[in-house]
């Protein structure tokens, strides 16, 4: 609502404006009076408040209307009867302002005439409680599904007036045993929820908090707290020995596996021995063997090595069953100690003998001729043989010889690329070098049909990029590849060189070797090198 004084700085405004706009009124209107003198205007409104003439177009404050009063003819008139504020859109108290000081209940607050909620509250113009309006749950717009009700901001499963909700479910707490008389009040074992109270079944009986059976129960057997024994179970409401098992004193046992009964009660056995189908028997472990009520391991044991009572001698150990000569650090092979670290006839292991021209090194047959391996047990030069180029069981292909470990064409215009020899002038899977694949055209003179050669390619078949003309032979340079004029910069790969005294060309670096026909010579007073 707009106050009474706010009003009154935009009637000043009209009219200072010169626009011919309502008067403004005195100060004084809304003011509270008792008699006329009180007033400016020397009109005071039986509601006690002052007011003015409103003949001459003078804006009358909102709410308020312009009518006639007996005596002094059109003057502003409050509706209200000049007592509390009320939020209506009425100037109830007649002091210029409307709705100024209403007061409505907690939680509203008064606009446009009346009691409504905080904007923060409200959902498209409307006021909802989000904490339990199902159509705005938590959120605006947020609603809840069918069967779920809102509660605290939150969807949930909306329970009938015959169960009530604990945790995701409903439930009768009446008659459910896992929430009787309430949520997570779960009755014992042999117990059930009557009229919302567990008690027991009819064929069980309480015992303390519990519901047992005292038929079946081995804790209550016959009555509460009459506890069975171990090994006892609780057979119509008495204590008995488990199947397969006796009485003894105080205790069941099985006399078949009870070293202390058995085969019967009492009959104990050694601590040496096991019971066994109720009969004592020496412990022995898997390994071992009985010999003399003892366990032995006719494997290791030197005095029962292979079988029973069969003694090795003193210098003598037993070594998978059989007596041999104790070597200590040595190896025992054939009667005899050796050293297998170094013993050729006996290289790693016994029997593993090394061949000639090689010796035992570590274990391990080796050649005694340096720049040759043991390869198949023989010794051969892996920079040479074929069979084994570059290590042992790499064998290079048909037509191919190896060069300081590698494999190589046997022809020197071939090259080895996945094992075979290619022309890397022609292979259109190899064209130019191994793996560059020209993709379905022809290679001819290493380069792939349709690309632009570059600086080094050969042109007798091709010409030259843009720029570039194809160099022929004189001034000491063979001819036949494409090539430039220079000053001192060239295209990646290639060096200025002068020819002449007046003649500067591109030519080609070596990088990784020449082409065909080409070899890779040093310039002068440098370390670079060309193809030519």
């Amino acid at each position: 609502m707009t106050r009474w004084t706010g009003l009154w700085i935009a009637l000043l405004a009209a009219c200072s404006g010169g626009d011919g706009g309502g008067s403004m009124l005195p100060v004084e209107v809304g003011q509270m009076c008792a008699r006329n003198a009180d007033c400016s205007t020397d009109l005071c409104l039986a509601v006690g408040r002052c007011t003015a003439s409103c003949d001459e177009g003078v804006v009358c404050p909102e709410s308020w209307v312009c009518d006639s009063l007996t005596g002094a003819g059109l003057v502003c008139q409050c509706p209200g009867d000049g007592t509390e504020e009320v939020c209506n859109g009425i100037d109830d108290d007649c002091d210029g302002t409307t709705d100024v000081g209403a007061v409505c209940p907690d939680g509203l607050i008064c606009e446009a005439g009346g009691c409504t909620c905080p904007e923060a509250e409200r959902c498209n113009g409307e006021c909802v409680d989000r904490q339990t309006d199902a159509r705005h749950c938590g959120a605006c717009g947020s609603a809840c599904a069918a069967g779920e009700a809102c509660q605290g901001g939150t969807c949930v499963l909306n329970c009938t007036d015959e169960t009530t909700r604990c945790g995701d479910g409903c439930f009768d707490l009446q008659s459910d045993d896992t929430h009787c008389g309430g949520c997570d009040q779960s009755c014992s074992s042999g117990a059930e929820c009557l009229a919302g109270s567990c008690e027991c079944r009819a064929d069980s009986d309480l015992c303390g908090a519990d519901c047992v059976d005292l038929q079946t129960d081995e804790t209550h057997c016959g009555a509460c707290d009459r506890a069975c024994g171990d090994s006892e179970v609780c057979v119509e409401g008495a204590c008995e020995c488990e199947g397969g098992t006796i009485e003894c004193g105080s205790a069941c046992v099985d006399t078949q596996t009870s070293t202390a009964h058995c085969g019967g009660c009492g009959n104990a056995c050694s601590d040496i021995e096991v019971c066994v189908d109720g009969a004592c028997r020496i412990d022995c472990r898997p390994e071992e063997d009985v010999c003399d009520d003892t366990c032995a391991n006719l494997m290791t044991d030197t005095a029962n090595c292979g079988s029973c009572g069969n003694g090795c001698a003193d210098d003598e150990v037993c070594n998978e069953g059989t007596c041999r000569r104790d070597c200590g650090a040595l190896t025992l092979c054939d009667g005899t100690c050796v050293n297998t670290t170094s013993n050729a006839d006996n290289c790693g292991a016994c029997g593993a003998a090394c061949g000639a021209s090689q010796r035992c090194d570590d274990g391990t047959c080796r050649c005694n001729m340096v720049g040759l391996e043991v390869c198949d047990g023989a010794c051969t030069s892996t920079n040479t043989d074929p069979f084994n180029c570059g290590s042992c069981g790499s064998a290079c292909g048909f037509a191919q010889t190896c060069v300081s470990g590698e494999c190589r064409c046997d022809r020197f215009d071939l090259t080895v690329c996945d094992g075979s020899c290619v022309d890397t002038d022609s292979d259109a899977r190899n064209c130019g070098s191994c793996g560059n694949s020209c993709g379905g055209e022809a290679c001819v003179g290493g380069r792939c049909a349709g690309s632009v050669p570059a600086i080094g390619d050969p042109c007798e078949l091709f010409e030259c990029g843009p720029g570039d003309f194809c160099l022929t032979e004189g001034s000491g340079f063979p001819g036949g590849y494409c090539t430039r004029d220079c000053v001192s910069s060239c295209p990646s790969g290639s060096l200025c060189v002068a020819v002449s005294d007046v003649d500067s060309f591109c030519l080609a670096e070596c990088g990784s070797g020449c082409r065909s026909g080409y070899e890779c010579l040093d310039l002068d007073g440098s370390s670079d090198q060309v193809c030519f």
